[in-house]
Parts: structure tokens; sequence; C-alpha cells
């Protein structure tokens, strides 16, 4: 068989590389953060009799909650409207976050006797608990609790699962709740997580622990007292082309070609893995799908789709309705694509056997194993392709939605599962989605069915050499093609094709196991903190110039950065983004004095109107650079160019001589410190860059700290920009509080006269910032400012002007 290409020789070939990451569990420590909010009342959500998680009760107790139970086994409608009627009076009672909502569910005796059944019906009670709570989600922080056992995610952790059925229940239900619980996340924007309680050694503090930790980590394990996350690990490029370092594939040993059970592989993302299969094995397949496949004769001319409707009307009752003749229609299409993919697979060797299946139903699905094993007498693989996507706002979601979306994943690989029970199947292969890993808006019930999936294949003994993978969106075939435009606009590259169905291909045969995500590029939480991660460098001649493309809804840092209702781009990112082109200009030479920086009309984003930012540099003496950002938006047809912000830097050998800095006076004082929680209700930054904890205030000074845990503030920035733009980000916050404390003005920064780095800021020590209000000019003030950790001064800023907006309504 032919090696499947390299990643440099695919790299080269298409304009999208192809990553792999492999999710592995890591050690965890707990978080430093100390910003949540008290809880103020608790929601415990059951299912049956719950055994209560240790400690639980206790810190409920400690806290003073008014707790509220709701048991879902019995009268479920009934309850959510309780728990409708109680979110509505607390939330007009309390402060938005202060509400703690306990999901137990998963915790609880299966209602069914097949594990999937009882899993998708705790998903569909989910469902009507969120959707109670939906008009009052701003107020609340959910946490559910799991027994999903981390042996599902990461075989070397331990916790070995027996293969009885009841082994099952509690990795379905974890799943599904996992996956539900990233994709409430996403869409509702709160604080969510799902922790996995299966280790019996919980510590003391474990709850507290995930109070007070309010960073957006989504999933938490407990194991042997230790608290744990899930991460990826990009795989390098040796690694992630098996086939080239392996010469025999698995199933090499066999004498008779092995025979696959294939679902879902008549059309899309399996059928094109299937087809990259076939140019490296040679293979008998069981294709399970749910088109029905007519004679060669009776298909239609789908191409001419005037004649085939005519055709449709003729062979049905002349007065059917155009619903009903478009239905039809489709059919007529998809049974065409079906005989077109399966005379592809004879084209390449693939001997075939399609039977139309309803993965729902176990007697179907016997019933097209049955005839798979009297044709070839065993089954040695499975590929569980099928599956189906509805997205819709979780708002407007049925409990039939849920339901089919999550039974021909689950309930179709159970199925699977016990029609072949006795037959020595060496490997599984499934297809699940980036949405299981990372949640995604609509879509809590197809990242629910995924998870479950995974988390079920990976961590029961029922399934022997497991593999899952995780896709982003295609660019030309599966359900999420159609959303090119909507993906791109957040951040999601779309796959190539090609190049992931034959990276696919060979990590199974060479033995592939656990759970890998494949993607282009991927809108990271790093992503959403780091201005700079997508940027693109180009040297044009003697000048350094980067451009990025930005999108409302992508960029996430954008949406905590607004003028009324209009996302901008603040002041510093693009300070950050033309200290950058300077610095690559110089060759990483450090640009340590900033002087005559300038602000003009503010980088504005609309919705669905994405604009190409251009920040460049060059040199004008040696020792100096100019640098300047723009951009270009399109407009009635024309591309209009917009100055925003220029700057001149001097290298560092040359600035020591700077005049001298300027001095502060204040001294703080616990008796004028200041709750900053309310001012940023108004302040003009958001949380994404959020950076003070705390300030003391005087007539003409502040100063401001960062929090003690700065691991969110700007993450991804590259090198030594990271801390200097969140040191940066702290002089201008402090101008601008003290300028909305002391004479409720609302300030955006306008230009500064020098900004001199004596030393790299690094956030490994807490930083301070004084800033001195100097004067005012009509409608600008001006401030000079210090940096300073608890050893030396490290930035100094003089006349940073400060322009006076209106007060935001």
């Amino acid at each position: 068989m032919v090696p499947a290409p390299s990643l440099q020789e695919v790299e080269r070939s298409v304009q999208r590389p192809l990553y792999l990451r492999k999710v592995r569990l890591v050690p965890f420590p707990a978080s430093n953060q100390t910003g949540a909010a008290e809880p103020q009342q608790a929601v415990l959500l059951q299912h049956g009799t719950t055994a209560l998680p240790p400690n639980l009760t206790s810190w409920l107790d400690d806290k003073g909650l008014k707790l509220q139970v709701f048991d879902l086994s019995k009268n479920s409608q009934k309850q959510c409207k309780k728990l409708a009627s109680w979110a509505k009076k607390a939330s007009k009672q309390e402060r938005p976050g202060s509400f703690l909502v306990v999901d137990l569910m998963a915790l609880g005796a299966p209602s069914h006797d097949e594990p999937t059944s009882a899993a998708i019906e705790l998903s569909t009670l989910r469902l009507h608990v969120a959707q109670a709570l939906h008009p009052h989600h701003e107020n609340l922080r959910w946490l559910s609790c799991t027994e999903m056992g981390v042996a599902s995610l990461d075989a070397n952790a331990g916790n070995e699962q027996d293969a009885s059925e009841a082994s099952s229940y509690p990795l379905l239900a974890g799943g599904a709740t996992s996956g539900f619980v990233k994709g409430l996340a996403r869409e509702w924007n709160v604080p969510c997580r799902v922790v996995d309680l299966s280790s019996e050694d919980l510590p003391e503090s474990w709850l507290e622990q995930e109070w007070q930790d309010t960073s957006e980590t989504l999933e938490v394990f407990y194991h042997q007292g230790q608290r744990h996350t899930a991460l990826l690990q990009e795989e390098p490029a040796e690694d992630i082309n098996p086939l080239a370092k392996v010469p025999k594939h698995r199933f090499a040993a066999q004498e008779n070609p092995p025979v696959l059970v294939i679902t879902g592989g008549g059309a899309g993302i399996t059928a094109r893995i299937t087809e990259a299969l076939a140019r490296h094995l040679s293979f008998r397949a069981l294709i399970l799908g749910r088109t029905e496949l007519p004679e060669t004769s009776d298909l239609l001319p789908v191409e001419d789709k005037a004649k085939t409707r005519r055709m449709l009307r003729d062979r049905m009752a002349h007065d059917i309705s155009p619903k009903e003749l478009q239905a039809a229609f489709q059919r007529a299409e998809k049974q065409v694509r079906l005989h077109q993919q399966l005379k592809t697979y004879e084209r390449l060797g693939v001997e075939w056997l399609y039977v139309p299946t309803d993965m729902n139903d176990t007697s179907s699905v016997r019933a097209a194993v049955e005839k798979a094993l009297q044709k070839w007498g065993q089954v040695d693989a499975v590929i569980h392709g099928a599956g189906i996507d509805q997205s819709r706002d979780l708002a407007n979601k049925t409990p039939d939605e849920l339901q089919q979306v999550m039974s021909v994943k689950l309930q179709g690989l159970a199925h699977l599962q016990a029609a072949l029970a006795d037959q020595p199947v060496q490997t599984w292969m499934a297809f699940g989605s980036v949405s299981a890993r990372f949640g995604n808006e609509g879509q809590v019930d197809y990242a629910a069915a995924n998870e479950a999936m995974a988390r079920w294949m990976l961590g029961s003994p029922l399934f022997s050499e497991s593999l899952i993978i995780d896709y982003t969106a295609w660019d030309d075939t599966g359900m999420a093609a159609s959303l090119a435009t909507f993906m791109k606009e957040r951040g999601v590259d779309m796959l190539p094709a090609d190049t992931t169905s034959q990276h696919t291909a060979g990590l199974w045969l060479a033995g592939g196991q656990g759970e890998w995500v494949y993607s282009g590029r991927l809108p990271t939480p790093e992503d959403a903190n780091n201005p700079l991660g997508r940027v693109q460098f180009r040297v044009p001649g003697r000048e350094v110039e980067y451009a990025k493309e930005l999108y409302t809804g992508r960029d996430v840092y954008l949406q905590d950065h607004r003028m009324g209702d209009t996302e901008i781009q603040p002041g510093v990112v693009s300070l950050a983004w033309m200290q950058r082109c300077a610095e690559e200009l110089t060759f990483q030479q450090p640009c340590s004095l900033l002087r005559d920086i300038s602000f003009g009309k503010a980088v504005k984003l609309f919705p669905n109107r994405p604009i190409l930012m251009e920040s460049t540099a060059h040199r004008v003496q040696p020792d100096v650079i100019q640098a300047g950002i723009a951009s270009q938006r399109q407009r009635r047809g024309l591309t209009e160019h917009i100055h925003h912000a220029t700057a001149t830097f001097v290298l560092s050998d040359n600035a020591s001589s700077e005049k001298e800095l300027p001095t502060f006076s204040l001294k703080p004082s616990s008796k004028s410190a200041m709750d900053l929680s309310s001012v940023y209700e108004t302040f003009f930054h958001g949380p994404t860059w959020q950076v003070l904890s705390q300030g003391w205030l005087n007539e003409n000074e502040i100063l401001v700290q960062l929090p003690n845990d700065t691991t969110a503030l700007g993450q991804g920035l590259p090198g030594a920009q990271r801390p200097r733009a969140v040191g940066m980000e702290l002089l201008l916050q402090g101008a601008g509080l003290w300028a909305l404390r002391q004479r409720s003005d609302y300030v955006l920064p306008f230009a500064i006269q020098s900004l001199h780095i004596k030393v790299e800021p690094t956030l490994e020590e807490p930083l301070q910032a004084r800033v001195r209000f100097v004067r005012q000019d009509k409608d600008v003030l001006y401030f000079d400012g210090i940096l300073q950790s608890t050893k030396e001064t490290l930035l100094v800023v003089q006349d940073l002007a400060m322009r006076v907006f209106p007060m935001p309504r």
C-alpha cells in the first residue's frame, strides 16, 4: 500500500495546514483567584435518590445559603415551573452571578434498563431546567457533578472499569452532562463547569476551590486527591504521519481482508475517510445508512431539476403539495448520491454490502449485521460515523430534537455493540465533534451526544482499542460545509478534506487510540485574550507590516470594549501592534522608548462587516523607527482607509538619556481602598482586559494594582508583549478610573508624549500603577504614570492624554 503523505508534503500542497492534538489529563492546581462574589442562594438538581458528594452540604451550610432542592425524577414539568418561579423572584433580590446551581442528576440511579436511554432522559430533563432558568441565566453559576471516571479520558490515570452493564451508566450520563454543560457555557456566557468526583479521597475544600476559580476551565477531574483538567497536546509532524513510520497496518497479519461495519458511510465525512482507507487497505464493508437504495433503472436525473420534478408528479398524485414534492426530490437526490458513492467504492476495490438501517431500532441493526455475517463470516472493526445535527438556540430547542440527535450516536452505538458482542472486533473508531470538547452555541444536544459517546467508548472494556476523532468543520463536505462563512467569522478554519481524510485513515491503520482533535485554526480561550495571535507578517521592501482581519464575534476581546453598542479595539492593542512591528524591523532589539504616540479614530467593528487592520513600521534614522496602524473596510462598494494611531520608537541604547522619572507622594491606605466591582459597569474596559483588583485614591493621584493571579490576562501574547501590554493597560485604566471617580468623566486614550520602558515587566510578581493628574486642556486630561514592581520602576508614561467623552447610558 502507498503510505499517507507526510504533514510537510500536505502543507506544501494545500493552503491550510492541519493540526492534530491529543486530549490528555494533566494536573491542574487550585486557582488563586479570589474575585468570586459570595454565593447568595443555591439550587440542588437531583434525580431520585442521589448520593451527595462529600462536603457539599457542609459547605452550603457554612455559607448560610438559602437552599432549594428540586427532584426531577417525578413530575418534572411541575418542578421546572417551580424552578422558573424561584429564579424570577431570586433575580430581583440578589446581585448577578450570585446563584449557584448544583446539578447532581448524573449521580442518581438510572431510570431505564438501557444506560443510553437513561443518559438521553437526563439530558432532556437538563434541557427543561436550562430553559426554565434561561430568562435569568446571567445571575447564576452552573456546576454539574458527575462520576464519568478519569479512565474515560486518560487510561494512564487509573480507575479501571469492569465489564458489567452497570459501568456504562456513569460513563454515558457523565459524558452527556459534560458535553451539555460545555455547550451551555458557550451559549449563556456564564461560568459553567462539570466536575468529575469519581475519586473517593476528595479534598475537603473541593467545592470552595470550584467556586473561587473564576477561570474559563470547563471540566475538572479529581483523582487520588489531586485536581486535573483536560488539555490538548499538539502532536509533532513525525507523530501524526503514522503510516510513514509503521510499515504494517493493524490488519496486516490477517489472511483475508478485514470486514468493516461503517455507519454513515454513504455520504459526507465518513464516505471521504472510507475512500482514503481504500487507498491503503483492501477490505470488505457493511455500510449502514438511512437512505433506501432503489434499482439503478429507478434513479432519477436529479441534475435536471425541472425534469425530475415532472417525473415525480407523474409517479405520485398530480395534486401533490409543493412541500411534499420538495421532500420527494430531496430523497431522489440522496439516492443518486448514494449510488454514485457506492460506485466509487467499487472503483477503489471495496467489496461492499449496503443495508438501509434504522440505528435507533435494535432489530434493524441486528438484521443488518446478520447479513454481513452470513456473507463474510465475521466482523473485524467498526467505524461509527452516523449522526445528525439540529443546531438551534437552547431556548427554542425541543426535547424531540435533542432525543433524535443523541439517539443516533448513543443508541446506534449500543445496538451495534450488542449485535457484535460475540464477534472478534479488534477496534472501534467513531467520529465526534469539536463541540464536545469546547462546547458550541446552539449545540448542547450535539455536544452531549458526542461527549457521551467518547467517554463510553474510551472508558468501557466493551469497546476494544477505541479511537475518537473530534473534527471541526470540513470545507466541502459534512454537516457544517454550508456554514463556511459563519465559521470563518468565528475564527474556525475549515478542515481541508483530502488532508484530513488521509491522516485519519493513517492514524487508525497505524494503531491510534484515545481521543484526538483534528482542526484548522481554533478560536481558543487564549486567542480570545490574544489580539496578536492570528496576525500575518509581511516584509515589503525595507518596511515591516502586520495584517489581520477583525470580525465581530471572532475576536472575543473586542466584545468587552465598546463605545455604545459598537465594538472597538483598545488603544493598548494598537500600541502592542506597532511595537511588535518596530521590533521585527530591528531583529528583536528592544525599543524601550516610545514617543509622540497619538490615537486617531477608534477602530470600530460592526456586525457582518470585517475590516483589514494593517500596522507598519519603517526606519527614519538608524535608531529611530516610525510606526502606524490603519484599517481598510468595504463600504457601499468602495474601499475606505482609516488612520488609527502612530508612534515613534527609539532603540534601547539611546534611551538612557531621557529626563528624570516623575515622582509621586501617594501612600496606600486601607481606609481609602475602593471597591472596583461597580466601576466596571460603566468604565470602558470589560472583563477580558479588566486588570485592576484594588485601588487607592487621593485628590490628584491614584494607585491601582493587578490581582494576585494574572493567568487570564492577555494570554498568548508573544514573549515580552504580554506583560508589557498588561502593564500599559494598567496605566491606562488607572487614568480612566481616576477621571471616572474624581470628575465623573468617561475618557479614552488620545495621545502619549513618551512611554519609557526601564525594565521589561513580568507577571511573576505584583505590579502596581501610580498615576497623577497633571492638567486639563479643554476636553483632554493629562496624566503622568509609573508602573512598578515590588523591586523597581518598570514603565514610565509622561503626558498621557485622555479625551473626555459623554458618560455612556
